[in-house]
């Protein structure tokens, strides 16, 4: 409930629709995913998180951290880390349309809104950059949790709510 007017926040059934588009997306991008290596930057890495060396510049780190810690959830084998990382990127991109989901339904009010994010997996462009290894659907992700936090979080402190950008935006 909202302090001021004593309202849900989110009308009923949000979270289950937006969890529910969430995981959607996530099985649409594993069903697309590139099965190993890919050329360019997504090679470098996949190789840079196994060895948690350091990608071509800026470097990448909370990528690439995550990427490392990703590839140990899965087996062994000779395109498996390659796989993990892929894998990566579609759960950053399905976290991103959970998000996403959530904004456009508190912003509205309607469970409708939630069309368009569920929309947006299925256009190329972020569908190409949710099934190889690549850095731009962790920066969306970043960038739709900034969304987030400036318009739903702490509305009437606004120190705690700088604080928390602040450490998204050094997250990015």
């Amino acid at each position: 409930m909202h302090p001021r007017n004593k309202t849900p926040l989110l009308p009923a059934g949000a979270l289950t629709l937006s969890l529910i588009i969430s995981v959607l997306s996530l099985l649409y991008c594993l069903y697309n995913l590139y099965p190993s290596i890919m050329w360019n930057d997504s090679g470098e890495f996949q190789s840079a998180a196994r060895d948690l060396n350091i990608a071509h510049a800026p470097g990448y780190p909370l990528y690439l951290l995550a990427g490392n810690a990703f590839m140990r959830l899965f087996p062994a084998g000779p395109s498996a880390g390659a796989y993990a990382m892929n894998a990566l990127s579609a759960v950053f991109a399905s976290l991103t349309i959970f998000f996403l989901c959530l904004t456009a339904i508190r912003l509205t009010g309607s469970l409708l809104s939630a069309a368009g994010p569920a929309f947006l997996v299925l256009s190329p462009v972020f569908l190409s950059q949710s099934v190889k290894a690549e850095v731009y659907t962790l920066n969306l992700l970043i960038i739709t949790l900034l969304f987030y936090a400036y318009l739903f979080l702490y509305p009437g402190n606004i120190k705690r709510k700088i604080f928390i950008m602040a450490f998204l935006s050094g997250l990015a």
